[in-house]
């Protein structure tokens, strides 16, 4: 089981400084062709296939600031080397590594590693799609995630390679939403899922036979579930199309004094929207190619704009951006070398910096560096170059770059990279750079921050350790944004912030809401209700 360290820091010094050799990838781990990092939960993760001895892909983790013997944790997730990989982190309701490819008989495999639990489990891609030259992952997080009212931790967006689609799978949240605080009935009435096995849950009874019924209609006379459990508690054993659905539960009530026993039903039809957990979306203009990469953006001026970035194209040298709510790509400035499967996309994302894009690609080591994007309205790619010609200050690539490099982005504006060379690994601070910052690490964390009861609307109270940039989303039993505030840069102290109108300026009703809060170091969501 790999380790997960729940606090972890590094300290840097605040003169510049080059590319650092660290502790090198574990020797029986082959630093080659479809090699992936990406940061996550205070870790470096990567995964590596092998085909050393013996053959095998493994999934590592490094820590950072660990002494050097025990900085990598490596778990073996196939017995094969596999092709077509990539890597994604969830950090919404749970810490989970996502890493995907293609084994030796041609099957797509989809791994998923639960960093709380160390279970690792694997589906297969093949009745979707399968794993191709040009092969990418990436994570986008659902910002309004709710145990009970929005079920679904985020959505995994694939790029299958060797053409032009590009597909979701959405990520349904593991753990139940505890039944002393929503009740038992689970899920809930009018609630939205995208498991099409979902579990069903209600109140217990001192019954010991439970009959669920899940139909399309009302009267229950077209029944895709009609089951008697013993518990109260039932997985579908069926997939369930997209669709409304209701379901009830009856116990068996034994007959008295010679009469007929019969099943009651002991709630009201509760309705169900069931969404696919694969959706193919709208398509690249140009095949994938080789050295595709995809990454998650939020653009920080439009806190709820979220967006997949994409590299692609190979010679074409595509860049875009897929616009999620929109279900369409935009074409960006086109990156500035040719990509192979040596090319990397990373972004701050994850650990909430300033729209921070980073690229790499094959070059020399005398000219090759790191390269950055500006955001429109510049929209141009730069070098990472601090122009020092020493070789101990500057961010001129170490190694050449070759197959089996990945860099990736990580919390404290460490940049790290394997370069393809044995089993070298590198890091460089970046924060001297445009868009740099003190980086956070939300995976996970709380913010210090609380609801406040008021007559006649919601607020919230926080604590800012540091002056820090603060904004808010408001968002109403069903998940929907209905009120947004952005308080700007707000100094070190206690705060409060409110709504009593949403958007449209009418008077918030009566009910249950979720509030989104970003505190610059932290991000929490909190509910409140007004009675």
């Amino acid at each position: 089981m790999l380790r997960s360290a729940t606090i972890c820091i590094m300290l840097l010094a605040a003169s510049a400084m080059g590319w650092e050799r660290l502790t090198d990838v574990p020797y029986h781990v082959d630093v080659d062709f479809g090699t992936h990092l990406i940061w996550g939960d205070t870790l470096l993760w990567g995964v590596f296939p092998s085909t050393g001895s013996p053959d095998a892909t493994y999934l590592g983790s490094y820590h950072p600031g660990f002494d050097e013997d025990s900085a990598w944790d490596t778990l073996r997730i196939s017995g094969v080397p596999l092709g077509r990989t990539g890597i994604a982190f969830q950090w919404v309701e749970r810490p989970v590594v996502w890493a995907m490819g293609k084994d030796n008989p041609g099957i797509s495999r989809l791994y998923q590693y639960d960093v709380r639990t160390g279970v690792t489990t694997q589906e297969t891609l093949n009745s979707r799609f399968m794993l191709d030259i040009g092969a990418a992952i990436t994570f986008v997080p659902n910002e309004g995630y709710h145990p009970y009212y929005w079920p679904t931790a985020g959505a995994l967006y694939f790029l299958p390679g060797d053409g032009k689609t590009f597909w979701r799978r959405w990520v349904t949240a593991k753990d139940m939403p505890d039944p002393l605080i929503y009740g038992y009935e689970y899920p809930g009435d009018e609630v939205t899922i995208v498991d099409p096995t979902p579990t069903f849950r209600w109140t217990p009874s001192a019954t010991t036979q439970y009959r669920l019924q899940v139909a399309t209609d009302l009267n229950f006379t077209n029944n895709v579930i009609d089951t008697v459990v013993p518990t109260s508690e039932c997985q579908s054993t069926v997939e369930m199309d997209s669709g409304t659905y209701y379901w009830r539960v009856a116990t068996w009530v034994q007959g008295s004094g010679g009469g007929d026993s019969t099943w009651a039903f002991i709630n009201l039809p509760l309705c169900t929207y069931v969404h696919p957990s694969y959706n193919r979306l709208d398509s690249l203009d140009v095949n994938a190619r080789s050295g595709a990469k995809l990454a998650y953006f939020i653009d920080t001026c439009d806190y709820e704009h979220q967006a997949v970035l994409a590299i692609y194209g190979g010679t074409s040298r595509c860049f875009a951006e897929y616009d999620i709510e929109q279900n369409s790509w935009t074409r960006l400035h086109n990156v500035p070398k040719d990509m192979d499967n040596s090319a990397s996309l990373t972004t701050d994302a994850a650990v909430g910096g300033k729209e921070r894009i980073y690229t790499a690609f094959d070059d020399d080591v005398e000219n090759g560096c790191p390269h950055y994007y500006t955001v429109p309205p510049t929209d141009a790619w730069r070098s990472l170059d601090d122009d020092d010609t020493s070789d101990i200050y500057n961010t001129h690539f170490p190694d050449d770059i070759n197959a089996g490099s990945s860099m990736a982005l990580g919390a404290i504006d460490m940049m790290y990279l394997t370069t393809g060379n044995v089993r070298r690994f590198y890091g460089v601070s970046v924060s001297r750079f445009p868009g740099g910052q003190q980086s956070r690490v939300v995976l996970g964390g709380k913010a210090r921050a609380r609801g406040v009861t008021v007559s006649d609307g919601i607020e919230v109270e926080y604590q800012l350790p540091a002056a820090a940039h603060v904004r808010a989303s408001l968002h109403d039993a069903l998940g929907r944004r209905v009120g947004t505030l952005d308080a700007g840069v707000q100094s070190a102290g206690l705060h409060r912030l409110g709504w009593n109108r949403n958007n449209g300026g009418s008077k918030l009703a009566a009910g249950a809401y979720f509030v989104s809060l970003d505190l610059g170091a932290a991000r929490s969501k909190l509910k409140a209700v007004i009675r």
